[in-house]
């Protein structure tokens, strides 16, 4: 699911977001500021679960209590569930992974260059296993950075955001999981 961009400022339920909305900004254009609570607003990810393309996305026969994203044809549990490659199977492989590696259960944390502001690359270590975690957040391509200690010949890919990778480099917001025996 993706944030719910409504068209009006009427249609927020949260208190601080129609406050803020009223007396903020309120010499610029409503497309500005409604731009804004788009970015801001808590009610912008809340709306009601996407899981199929009936009616009210097949969260209720009834009325919900909230605006339902106007997407929820397009993008439901529904259509994701038998997409191999879709976001929602992507987080079922991450929890999988979570679940079986003895580094994440038991190992020591290190995050490594912590100044970037393009990349956040973690370890995790335990006596049988290591793990390297490297996510881009950057709009372009990126230079895959490796942290001193790790040899990528020796790398397993566990788990990778793209189905084709560059060895080398990242695409814009890439994240990739390897293992390390």
């Amino acid at each position: 699911m993706i944030n719910w961009r409504p068209a009006s400022a009427d249609l927020y339920e949260d208190v601080q977001t129609r406050y803020i909305y009223a007396h903020n900004n309120t010499n610029k254009p409503e497309k500005v500021r409604l731009e804004k609570m788009w970015r801001s607003s808590r009610d912008s990810a809340r709306t009601p679960v996407q899981w199929d393309s009936t009616e009210n996305a097949g969260f209720t026969t009834g009325k919900p209590w909230f605006s339902v994203n106007d997407n929820y044809r397009e993008i439901n549990v529904a259509m994701q569930e038998n997409d191999p490659e879709s976001l929602l199977n992507y987080y079922r492989k991450a929890i999988r992974l979570r679940k079986s590696l003895d580094a994440v259960r038991h190992g020591k944390y290190q995050e490594h260059f912590r100044l970037s502001k393009k990349m956040y690359v973690y370890s995790m270590t335990s006596e049988k296993e290591k793990i390297l975690v490297v996510c881009s957040f950057s709009k372009k391509r990126e230079k895959l950075r490796v942290p001193h200690g790790f040899d990528m010949a020796r790398a397993e890919l566990l788990l990778g955001s793209e189905k084709q990778s560059t060895p080398h480099e990242l695409k814009p917001y890439e994240a990739r999981v390897y293992r390390f025996h």
